[in-house]
C-alpha cells in the first residue's frame, strides 16, 4: 500500500508556488507572471498543464528563485501523467491523494504527485502466462448458438426468460457447457470467476487498463467466447485472501 503523507510534510513551508499564488504575493497580474515564465525570466517547471515556480526558502522568509538544475531534481508529475502511467483514472488518483495513500503536494488548486510514487508497486502482479487458457466447462451465448445452430438473439431471449439457465458475469451471460439448463451447475461453475468490469471496480482501476494487462499476460485471465474472465482462485494466489473475499462476495451477490 502507498505510504501516507507525514504531518511534517504537510505543514512544512513550501518551496514552490503556482502562478496565481506568485502573482498575489508580488502584486502582479497572473498574465504578467505567465509571460515572464514563458519568456524565461522566471525559472519554472511545467507539471501537467500548469507551471510551478520553485523558490529557495531563506531565513528571512523572503523567497528567491532557484536555479534550473535544482528545479529538475524536484521530481513531480501531474495527476494526469501519473494516471496515464498507472493505467487508472484521474478520479481514482485524486481519491487516493485525498486519503493519503499517494504522496502528493498541493500547488495552487492542483496536486502534484512525487516522482517516487511512479516506481512503487501497488499490487503483487500475476505470474506471466504465454497463452490465455480457455475455460472448458463454460460457454458463451455466441459459442452455444453456433454449436446448436440457433440465432444468438434467440438464445439470449431464452436465457432472459429462464428457459436456459445461465449466470451473468460482468455484462455477459455464461452458460455451463456440459449441462446447459441446469441452474445449480451454472451457478457452481460461474461462481468461480469474475468479469473484467467487476474486478476493475474492486481494484479501483479502469476496465481498459485491466483488459490490457490480461491480454499481455500480466494478469492471468481465461477466455469465454469473446470475453475474458478471471478465476477467484488465481486472484487469491496473487492478490491475497482479502481481495479474493471481496471478489467472492461480488459474484455471490448477483
Amino acid at each position: 500500500m502507498d505510504n501516507a503523507l507525514n504531518p511534517s510534510e504537510k505543514t512544512s513551508p513550501k518551496n514552490y508556488l503556482s502562478i496565481p499564488q506568485y502573482a498575489r504575493e508580488l502584486g502582479l497580474s497572473r498574465i504578467a507572471v505567465y509571460k515572464k515564465v514563458k519568456n524565461g525570466q522566471l525559472p519554472a517547471k511545467k507539471v501537467g498543464r500548469h507551471y510551478v515556480i520553485f523558490f529557495e526558502i531563506k531565513e528571512a522568509g523572503r523567497p528567491s528563485s532557484r536555479p534550473e538544475k535544482v528545479i529538475q531534481k524536484e521530481g513531480y508529475v501531474s495527476i494526469s501523467e501519473y494516471a496515464e502511467q498507472r493505467g487508472i483514472s484521474r478520479f481514482t488518483v485524486h481519491q487516493r491523494i485525498r486519503k493519503g495513500r499517494i504522496q502528493a503536494v498541493k500547488c495552487g488548486r492542483n496536486y502534484m504527485v512525487s516522482a517516487k510514487e511512479t516506481v512503487k508497486k501497488t499490487t503483487r502482479p500475476f505470474k506471466s502466462v504465454k497463452n490465455i487458457k480457455k475455460v472448458k466447462d463454460l460457454t458463451s451465448i455466441s459459442e452455444y448458438s453456433r454449436r446448436i445452430g440457433l440465432d444468438r438473439a434467440h438464445i439470449y431471449s431464452q436465457v432472459k426468460s429462464g428457459q436456459i439457465e445461465g449466470k451473468k458475469v460482468g455484462r455477459n451471460y455464461i452458460l455451463a457447457k456440459q449441462t446447459v439448463g441446469s441452474k445449480a451447475s451454472a451457478e457452481t461453475i460461474t461462481g468461480r470467476y469474475i468479469g473484467i468490469p467487476q474486478f476493475a471496480k474492486i481494484l479501483g482501476i479502469s476496465r481498459i487498463a485491466l483488459y490490457k494487462q490480461v491480454k499481455k499476460g500480466v494478469i492471468k485471465g481465461r477466455k469465454v467466447g469473446r470475453n475474458y474472465v478471471i478465476a477467484v482462485e488465481d486472484i487469491r494466489l496473487s492478490f491475497g485472501d482479502e481481495t479474493a473475499r471481496q471478489v467472492q462476495k461480488e459474484v455471490s451477490d448477483e
